[in-house]
């Protein structure tokens, strides 16, 4: 998202000859640009000459009856979107009540800028008095030109004093666009302000690959593209040396906005892949394009058939002002009755039993219910108040037949409510899906778990919703 550093000049004072004037921004330094018309400067920076903000500067009034003059400054600070901004000065003889107008960003995204602009007459002259017009070049604005507002003697954008302008930024590659807005009134001496409107950014493609469902002989995943924008047409390829995937390499969807959304029909393509009979663990790599993106990609592991696949869950099953207890279990395709001693990891958090002392026999299915012998049940100690969220991971260790797999629950410290515990499982596939623009990343969901510090008010010990995932990649 763009930062935009707003420039604001204000006149501080004027006499029969000279114009004195104050500038400041949001960042960084102030410099003047140029000087054009009747004035001249008198006192103050040369041009292009960086100054702390605010910097003040005193321009010469041309002389009688030969047109005004104006000043143009910049705030400038790498990295932002710097804004300019003119002051007109008039020649001998006239005016010298000068308004000011004023434009600052109060909203943007990918692709708006909401612009506030507001005016100041040092002596108002009443309800409408003053007109603001635009002229927008290479963007386009939702209200019409002209509007009339209310000015007040100073910058207090009280309601009247100011209209609210959405640019629709330019599209990708058409460069930046501007829009300038001048506030005229009688008998004042106008000010314009213009807005630097950047195009709409390219954005690169997040890739993702979520699995859907496996057997001892295939997998099935979800493969979809977000660049916070959506709506572009992605094409999907992948790389499959060794391995039979359907469908055909080249296929198109359509891609969302934010990749932690779940894509909805014509967003995503369902990939089988058929899982070799032995040879151990092999790789498909995705590779989403689209125009004016940049390329994401997201590889899949896929073990052989002589490998059993493990999946962990932890579900939460009561909660108090200072305790959070998770059952853990598991389940094995094919079907194993195979006993397991879940081991856990956590960021300071106080968990008891010990970590892998205590067995537990893994089911056939993951969705099912645990019984007795089937599930662990560990006791968690939230944290003091203020310390801020932890997060304890359990996982069930690979052995000589059988991957690893294992979940993760956030557990919030005791200055939340008991209704504000997180319903947070991460069910991760270990190497089954590894990301090249975050190679450290190993969390694959079976189902899309709630965005990470997104609370879910749920009410214990209500049943809780399950994110599963499978794991099939050895240890």
């Amino acid at each position: 998202m763009p930062i935009y550093n707003g420039v604001y000049t204000k006149l501080v004072s004027a006499t029969a000859t000279l114009y004195t004037v104050e500038v400041s921004s949001d960042y960084g330094t102030v410099e003047l640009v140029a000087v054009t018309g009747s004035a001249t400067r008198a006192s103050g920076p040369l041009p292009g000459v960086p100054s702390a903000s605010p910097t003040t500067w005193t321009f010469n009034r041309g002389a009688a009856l030969g047109g005004s003059g104006q000043a143009q400054f910049r705030a400038v600070l790498a990295g932002t979107v710097n804004d300019d901004d003119f002051i007109e000065i008039a020649e001998q003889g006239r005016d010298t009540i000068g308004l000011a107008i004023r434009t600052r960003t109060i909203a943007s995204d990918n692709l708006t800028r909401t612009v506030r602009v507001a005016v100041v007459d040092p002596i108002p002259q009443g309800a409408g008095s003053v007109t603001i017009t635009h002229v927008a070049i290479g963007c386009t604005v939702d209200l019409t030109s002209p509007q009339t507002v209310t000015p007040e003697a100073t910058f207090s954008e009280a309601a009247g004093t100011y209209k609210d302008y959405v640019i629709t930024r330019p599209g990708q590659g058409a460069g930046s666009g501007a829009v300038v807005f001048t506030a005229t009134a009688a008998n004042r001496v106008p000010d314009a302000d213009p807005v630097t409107v950047p195009e709409v950014p390219k954005g690169t493609l997040a890739s993702q690959a979520l699995l859907q469902s496996t057997s001892a002989t295939q997998v099935v995943v979800r493969v979809f593209a977000a660049n916070g924008i959506g709506g572009a047409v992605v094409t999907s390829t992948y790389s499959a040396t060794g391995l039979t995937v359907t469908p055909a390499s080249g296929g198109t969807f359509n891609s969302i906005a934010d990749v932690t959304a779940t894509p909805g029909v014509g967003e995503y393509i369902d990939y089988t892949i058929t899982r070799p009979a032995s040879g151990g663990t092999r790789r498909v790599q995705f590779r989403a394009t689209a125009t004016n993106r940049g390329p994401g990609t997201v590889s899949v592991d896929v073990p052989d058939q002589t490998m059993k696949v493990t999946a962990t869950k932890a579900d939460i099953v009561s909660t108090s002002a200072t305790q959070v207890v998770v059952r853990v279990s598991a389940a094995c395709q094919p079907s194993s009755a195979t006993s397991v001693y879940p081991v856990y990891a956590s960021n300071g958090l106080t968990i008891t039993p010990a970590s892998g002392i205590t067995s537990m026999t893994m089911m056939t299915d993951i969705s099912a219910t645990p019984v007795g012998g089937q599930y662990v049940d560990f006791t968690i100690t939230r944290a003091a108040a203020g310390v801020g969220t932890g997060r304890a991971t359990f996982m069930i260790p690979a052995a000589a037949d059988f991957t690893s797999s294992q979940a993760s629950v956030e557990v919030p410290d005791q200055g939340h409510g008991v209704e504000d515990v997180f319903d947070q499982r991460l069910h991760s596939l270990r190497s089954l899906r590894r990301s090249f623009s975050n190679p450290s990343t190993s969390i694959f969901p079976f189902r899309r778990p709630r965005r990470l510090a997104r609370p879910c008010l749920m009410r214990i010990p209500s049943p809780a919703s399950r994110t599963t995932a499978f794991v099939p990649s050895r240890r």
